[in-house]
């Protein structure tokens, strides 16, 4: 996107696995500690891109676990009834996550 809009210095600080509260906080990763993403952050910043909140929700357990459900049941829909049987796990996941997206 930088490139895109003729921003030639640009900052990467994302991290995978990183969740909402490592907007804010260090971040324990394998090799040490990732600093807050937000400190990258300085005066002359022009452009902030966030993809956030996926972590917060399992999203690679969700993937994983639909990705095994799928391969014993390719015709149907063995990921939404798992995830639906007694409540919808997702849409409460979602909303749960949504007080640490405001706040990030």
């Amino acid at each position: 996107m930088a490139k895109w809009l003729r921003i030639p210095n640009f900052t990467d600080v994302s991290c995978g696995g990183a969740r909402t509260v490592d907007m804010t906080r260090p971040q324990q990763v394998s090799g040490g500690t990732n600093p807050p993403q937000l400190n990258a952050l300085k005066a002359d910043t022009e452009l902030v891109t966030l993809m956030i909140g996926g972590n917060d929700i399992g999203f690679g357990e969700i993937v994983s676990t639909c990705g095994r459900l799928a391969s014993n049941d390719q015709k149907g829909n063995p990921c939404e009834r798992h995830y639906t049987a007694s409540t919808d796990q997702l849409a409460a996941r979602i909303a749960a996550v949504g007080q640490d997206l405001r706040r990030a």
